[in-house]
């Protein structure tokens, strides 16, 4: 099938087992699949504490700054307390390119009606990681006007895609996330050096950042980090790409960005024990990888029944996270149908964007598909079927779980 991966694993993967196929095989082989990959949190420096309401003003002072309002001719109206974007570039809304991909509907309606009150914040006072990024900004990127910039920030990071990926997934990493700028500045590394060569100084701090940041991927993963490799993507040098290679670049970054940041959204509960239901949100069953070929599937599917049933694992891990959730949320059914979807969709995007603005106080990555037709991967069929379906009806084959005492997977 196309989602059959042949190539060797970069890194390899270690032995587990060596010896006779007995049972003891067969158990090395069920406990190294469920703890296959392990996923540190890159927002672990963040930490939300209660929001602190500030006492009630005295009822004389009060009285005064009425009074002081109501006879002052040059009052000013107070200006609404909200949190403003930065200047330049509106996160809250797509960049006008042509190779930035397009969103879900449902999903950018939500993303315009975030309430950005500063009083919605979970901690509005606490300057947090958060706000930065775990991998380059797509929009940052293709927003640069400069193309030869812009085509230098791509080539850095094909060039050294698999480092800055896996640099999460090493045990001795203390991998953290950067502001938009730091990135760009980062991936702009060569073209900034060929612009102002005659800047030494500035030149070699550019050059020992790069190795900084790759330092301990590279180190503890033994990738290659050799600056002369050529880039590629899918196989294609830089020379080949075309603008629907660079969407499909930038559509990697988006989900990427998106799939870490789960890992630090549930709070007040084990990484370990949540990690199943966060890898039941996407086609792959996992965070760094966002293969090509599920770009356009998961909650991007045109299949009412796949959408249905990754919207299914979405409310089922927001299920777990805090403050008040729409009544859909809650509904617990075996079958779904087409207006239902909608409702569940429409409220999982909403709920999902404004949880995400409380706690990182800045635009969320929402999903998207691709603008073109890809060759799709063929997503694992339910361990339970349904035999006899209704037409037009959707089913929550996890709801039988609840119903029954079938354990879909052994417990390690």
């Amino acid at each position: 099938p196309p989602a059959t991966a042949l190539e060797d694993a970069e890194p390899p993967y270690p032995s587990i087992y060596r010896g006779l196929p007995t049972k003891e095989k067969y158990a090395a082989i069920l406990r190294a699949t469920i703890h296959l990959v392990t996923y540190p949190n890159p927002f672990n420096s963040f930490s939300v504490g209660r929001r602190v309401e500030p006492p009630p003003p005295s009822s004389s002072k009060v009285n005064r700054q009425a009074r002081s309002a109501q006879y002052s001719p040059y009052a000013k109206r107070k200006a609404p307390n909200i949190v403003h974007a930065p200047q330049g570039r509106d996160k809250f809304e797509d960049p006008d390119h042509e190779i930035y991909p397009p969103p879900i509907p449902t999903w950018r309606s939500a993303l315009h009606n975030i309430d950005r009150a500063v009083a919605n914040l979970v901690n509005s006072e606490q300057s947090i990681t958060d706000s930065n990024y775990a991998f380059p900004d797509p929009a940052s990127i293709v927003s640069i006007e400069n193309p030869e910039r812009r085509k230098a920030c791509f080539e850095t990071w094909l060039k050294y895609r698999t480092a800055l990926i896996h640099r999460f997934n090493s045990p001795s990493s203390n991998a953290r996330p950067m502001a938009s700028k730091a990135w760009r500045i980062l991936l702009s590394i060569n073209y900034l050096e060929n612009t102002n060569a005659r800047n030494d100084t500035r030149s070699a701090q550019r050059r020992q950042l790069l190795q900084d940041f790759l330092a301990n991927a590279v180190d503890a993963l033994e990738l290659n980090s050799d600056a002369t490799a050529p880039a590629t993507w899918q196989g294609k040098p830089m020379t080949s790409l075309q603008n629907a290679d660079y969407e499909e670049i930038l559509q990697e970054l988006l989900a990427l960005d998106a799939r870490v940041l789960q890992l630090s959204k549930d709070t007040g509960r084990p990484l370990s024990s949540r990690m199943d239901m966060i890898c039941a949100c996407f086609p792959s069953g996992q965070i760094l990888v966002a293969a090509l070929h599920e770009a356009n599937q998961g909650l991007a599917s045109l299949n009412r029944d796949e959408q249905c049933r990754y919207l299914l694992a979405m409310r089922s891990l927001m299920k777990t996270w805090p403050g008040k959730k729409p009544a859909i949320m809650e509904l617990d059914q075996l079958r779904w149908r087409d207006p239902d979807i909608d409702e569940l969709e429409m409220e999982i995007a909403r709920y999902y964007t404004q949880t995400f603005f409380n706690y990182f106080k800045r635009a969320p990555v929402i999903p998207r598909r691709l603008s073109h037709n890809v060759p799709g991967m063929v997503v694992p069929p339910h361990i339970l079927k349904h035999l006899n379906p209704a037409p037009m009806v959707f089913y929550d084959m996890d709801y039988l779980y609840t119903l029954t005492d079938f354990e879909p997977l052994p417990k390690s």
